[in-house]
């Protein structure tokens, strides 16, 4: 049963700021350990293959995040929501920063990567909050705090690392946590949506992507696609060009937030009482087709080479521009059979008319 999704007429600039300010740095938690394995590991007295997988962990955990945690958005106050993930994923980072041990280490990270899914709450949030008008630029505004989030992290660990020790990337991570999680006392109240029990809640997603079509299609297709299809162009030359590697990475990611940005303003208002079930059914279709492109990746690299996994990554986008091209076309040749119909059945009236 959907309850009021009545929106505020305007959205403040202090709350998008702080929405997407929270939003980079909870993203940011998944990428910390990647630039400082070999720190971690030579620390811990373990394998880099080891300690590579506190990565992994932290991906799996937000996998499980959008999965079972964002369906919760629609049902239970977000700001409450938020403020539990973030105190709760703070707790786990400091765990992360006295770990005595590799095991231990990942095993905190799968619990931090389940909480840093806040940004995945944050997006249905501002497009609930916003008005009509200004929906597209607040989910811009967020999602860029996300992309920021991603790019810097990695740069934030090092420095810190290099200066302090791994232990303070984590323990510096915490704090940030206590600190966001304090400052989404300021955002506006945002009630349930839905009166549905928590397993129909996730039976529910299902439900979602099976009635819209429009869902169905932005689960695969953007126009940003050309970008990130690109991007491997640049990175194909990153393997003899550092300047053109950092280049191809930056496009990367733009390309892949600025599809983000066009479909999540295409299918928000789709179900105004299901924001945060109709991301987790994107989201979560993102990052399992994103471990399958993983698996194949490795594959393509262990039989042919960095310039097989960039021509196996640039197949993806391209793929999604044509399913795009695709949409587009039923679209406007639906249209055309509505318009022509409309005329038909104006006709007709005028006919039968006295």
């Amino acid at each position: 049963m959907a309850l009021s999704t009545t929106a505020t007429p305007s959205l403040s600039r202090r709350s998008v700021l702080l929405m997407a300010l929270v939003s980079g740095l909870v993203v940011a938690n998944s990428y910390y350990a990647q630039p400082i394995v070999a720190l971690i590991a030579n620390d811990l007295d373990a394998s880099t293959t080891s300690v590579g997988l506190v990565v992994t962990a932290s991906q799996v955990g937000y996998a499980i995040g959008l999965a079972l945690l964002v369906p919760l958005g629609d049902l239970l106050d977000r700001r409450k929501l938020l403020w539990a993930m973030l105190f709760g994923t703070g707790a786990c980072l400091a765990i992360m920063a006295c770990a005595p041990s590799w095991q231990i280490l990942a095993s905190a990270a799968v619990l931090v990567g389940t909480g840093s899914v806040v940004g995945q709450l944050l997006v249905p949030l501002a497009a609930t909050l916003a008005a009509d008008a200004e929906r597209g630029r607040v989910i811009g505004n967020v999602m860029t705090g996300l992309l920021l989030g991603i790019l810097l992290s990695r740069v934030a660990a090092g420095l810190i690392a290099e200066v302090a020790g791994w232990r303070t990337v984590f323990l510096t991570a915490a704090v940030l946590m206590a600190v966001a999680g304090i400052a989404v006392a300021a955002l506006p109240t945002s009630p349930p949506t839905t009166e549905l029990t928590y397993g129909a809640l996730l039976r529910s997603v299902v439900r979602l992507v099976a009635d819209e079509s429009v869902l169905r299609w932005r689960i695969g297709s953007g126009l940003m696609l050309g970008a990130t299809a690109a991007s491997f162009l640049l990175l194909a030359a990153g393997e003899r060009s550092i300047v053109a590697m950092g280049l191809g990475l930056a496009l990367l990611d733009l390309g892949i937030q600025g599809t983000h940005i066009t479909n999540q303003s295409v299918f928000y208002p789709l179900r105004p009482d299901a924001r945060s079930r109709l991301n987790t059914a994107y989201m979560t279709t993102y990052f399992a087709a994103g471990s399958v492109g993983s698996i194949l990746s490795v594959l393509a690299f262990a039989s042919a080479g960095w310039s097989a996994v960039c021509v196996l990554g640039a197949a993806f986008p391209v793929a999604g521009v044509g399913l795009w091209l695709v949409e587009t076309r039923i679209r406007r040749r639906d249209e055309h059979r509505r318009g022509a119909s409309g005329l038909r059945d104006g006709a007709d009236r005028g006919l039968m008319r006295p």
